[in-house]
This record gives C-alpha cells, structure tokens and sequence, in this order.
C-alpha cells in the first residue's frame, strides 16, 4: 500500500511537471515574433480576453463592431465598475519596446464611443488610451489607468472631424507611456504612468466599447512594433574605465565614431552624447552607461538593439552595432 501511495505520488509529480514545461514551451511572446518580421504584429498571435460579438480580419486589418453597454472604468468619482469591453492582446516578457497602431473609428457618432490602444492585465489593473465620442463639435482624446482598482481618467477636447488616430504604447520595465499621433509620424505624450501589476509578462492590444446605447465599427490597422530601448548596464569597473576616457568609440556601419561621456545626474548614471550631432534629434533615445533609465528625447544617440556585456568588455547590439571602450 505504501509502494503503491508513493508509485501514484511520483507519477502525479511527473505529470505536474510535464504540464508546466507544455505550458511554458507553448508561451509565444508577440514583441519577439514581430521583431524577426520587421516589427509587423502577426494578429494570429492575439488572443481575445473577451471576444466582441462581430468581428473581422482581412490580411492585417481587423474591425470590431461593439456591443452596447461594453466599458472598462473602475470605482473612480463615478462609483461604479464595467469590465465588459472586447480586448485582444499579445503577451510579452520584454521589458523595452513600442506598439504602435493606427485607428479608424469615422463610424463612431453616439457618446463615449471609443477605440484605442489597451494594456489589460486583469480587472483591477489596465492602461488604455483612446478618442471618446461626445457631440458634433468636439470630442475627448484621453487615457485611463487603472492601478489596484482605481481608475484615473486624464482627457483633452479634441475637434469632431478628427476621425483617424495613431498611438504608441511604450513600456519600460513596469512604466508605460501612451503617445497619439495625427499622421503617424509626430507623436505627442499623453501619459506617462507607473503599473504596479505591469512589471514581469503583460498582454497588450487593442480595444474598443460602446458604453451607453450605440454600435459602431472600429478599424484597426497597421499594427507594428518599434525600437527596443534595453538599458545599458555596465559593471562597475567598465563604468569607470568609461567615465575615465570621457570618450566611448563605437562602431557602426565600418565607421568608428566616438561619443563623449558626460555626468548628467547623481548616483553614477552617465549618458553618452554624439560629438559630430550640434543639434539634438527628439525622436532619438539615449544611450546611459549604468543605471540606465533616462529621458527620451534628451540626447542624441539612437539604440534600437538588445545589449549585452560580452568578453574584451565589448557589447554586442545583436549584429547591429558593436561598443568597444
């Protein structure tokens, strides 16, 4: 009776395990997918946390026709909670990269229909961005973040004509920013937000609702995923070789450029600016010698590849670009 006790015991272990390394093994991440295409999102990928009642996908575009009374709000100064709006995702475990996607909603026409951009992890805790309807003069271009169950609203009037908009979902470990964009091309902030529950694996997508009486199709198009902005970590002896030299060369293209080190905040974080740029690009990232997380849009050099420390103190941008002190 003991053999056999322990004989079930063991069996049941083995085929736990077996069970979690079939669901480990069956994990897809969406970013890393999309980055060996060039950054186009396969929307088979995606998966619905709840399917709408119509739907449609042709090549790389997708439509979704709402429901009314479908929502996402949490308690916040209305007192109440709707957890009911279709959202498809994509899952992912890297911690730096954009989504951007572009929106059609030219048949919303009732109040609070929306479409946008949506990071949904579970009831309590979501981040989405998008244009909600109001009237003929205008309407709100706005976002949500929703951290433990509350839900914190930021919104701007914007004209009724405006009936496209793109946006792009950033992450940084678990901080997150929401810019919209007209045409695509310049993106302005929305938000930036910190998710207390967006730190390891996420899903993220796309969305749309119709919160009062109404039904309306929104496109969605032109899914992609955009430059990886990983921090560059060095150790410490590597840091203050850097700092020491005041100068980093680099080699790109079979060109060797050199970049001047400077000091630009407390606690040993360094970022290295271009020498040759006199005026800085905003839509360039920056590239930080330790402690990396500084702002975009600040200094002028462009990183848009996995780094990585490697033996000869080199590192290595995934057959992009090499770094050698």
């Amino acid at each position: 009776m003991k053999r056999s006790t322990a004989f079930i015991a063991t069996c049941l272990s083995f085929i736990m395990a077996s069970c979690t390394n079939t669901s480990e093994g069956s994990f897809v991440d969406g970013v890393a997918d999309a980055l060996i295409n060039d950054g186009k999102v396969n929307i088979e990928l995606l998966e619905w946390t709840r399917e709408p009642q119509s739907f449609n996908v042709n090549g790389d575009t997708l439509t979704i026709t709402t429901a009314p009374h479908t929502d996402l709000w949490q308690r916040t100064y209305y007192h109440f909670r709707n957890d009911n709006a279709p959202v498809l995702q994509m899952k992912t475990r890297e911690q730096y990269f954009s989504f951007v996607v572009k929106t059609d909603f030219t048949q919303s026409h009732h109040r609070f229909d929306q479409c946008g951009i949506v990071m949904y992890l579970d009831s309590d805790n979501w981040l989405k961005g998008s244009v909600e309807y109001e009237n003929e003069q205008f309407q709100h271009l706005g976002s949500v973040a929703t951290n433990n169950g509350y839900s914190d609203w930021a919104t701007t009037a914007i004209p009724a004509d405006v009936k496209t908009m793109w946006y792009r979902f950033s992450r940084r470990a678990d901080d997150y920013c929401i810019e919209c964009s007209t045409d695509g091309v310049t993106f302005s902030q929305m938000r930036i937000c910190h998710m207390y529950k967006g730190a390891e694996e996420i899903s993220f997508g796309i969305y749309a609702c119709s919160p009062e009486e109404s039904s309306f199709s929104a496109v969605f198009t032109d899914m992609k995923i955009t430059g990886i902005h990983r921090p560059v970590v060095l150790d410490n002896e590597i840091c203050v070789a850097a700092v020491r030299k005041r100068t980093l060369r680099m080699k790109h293209a079979d060109k060797i450029r050199h970049y001047r080190i400077e000091q630009t905040h407390r606690n040993g974080i360094y970022v290295l600016r271009d020498p040759f740029v006199e005026k800085p690009t905003q839509e360039k990232a920056p590239l930080v010698s330790r402690n990396f997380i500084a702002r975009p849009r600040t200094f002028d050099i462009l990183v848009v590849a996995r780094l990585e420390i490697i033996p000869q103190v080199t590192v290595d941008f995934t057959g992009m670009r090499n770094v050698r002190l």
